[in-house]
């Protein structure tokens, strides 16, 4: 009878053994699994600091765009009223340059107005001075 004892003692030695085992390879896989989730925190975690610097950085350069854009802006804001400065003179002197021309243009009809009595007057004068040299005494018209 000491069989069954024996199996009975072989057998509880052996479920406690496998039950340590059992309970071992549960422990190390949850140790692996710890371990794993861990390692993924960990990873979440630099990448949102890298995530976080980087933000940081670009927000950094975009403040310092919008500093240089505004600085930008308000020259080009002294530019624009320089050039109106500029152009409020050009057009004043456009008009007076156009005022200057349209009065020689006039001038000139006039002197050209003028000058058509003055012409006939000139090649009567002229005919009469090439006959009278080709004549023998010169004749001067009355």
């Amino acid at each position: 009878m000491s069989f069954p004892v024996r199996l009975s003692a072989n057998w509880a030695v052996s479920l406690a053994l496998s039950l340590g085992v059992v309970n071992a390879q549960t422990r190390f896989e949850q140790h692996t699994e710890l371990r794993a989730t861990i390692e993924q925190w960990m990873k979440a975690v630099d990448k949102s600091q890298a995530l976080e610097e980087e933000w940081e950085q670009e927000r950094s350069v975009l403040a310092d765009s919008i500093v240089g854009l505004r600085e930008m802006l308000k020259q080009a804001e002294v530019e624009i009223t320089t050039v109106e400065g500029r152009l409020a003179t050009a057009d004043e002197d456009s008009q007076d340059k156009i005022q200057q021309q349209t009065d020689f243009n006039e001038a000139r009809k006039v002197l050209r107005e003028g000058l058509g009595p003055v012409r006939r007057k000139w090649r009567r004068l002229f005919l009469f001075f090439l006959i009278s040299m080709s004549a023998e005494k010169p004749v001067l018209p009355s």
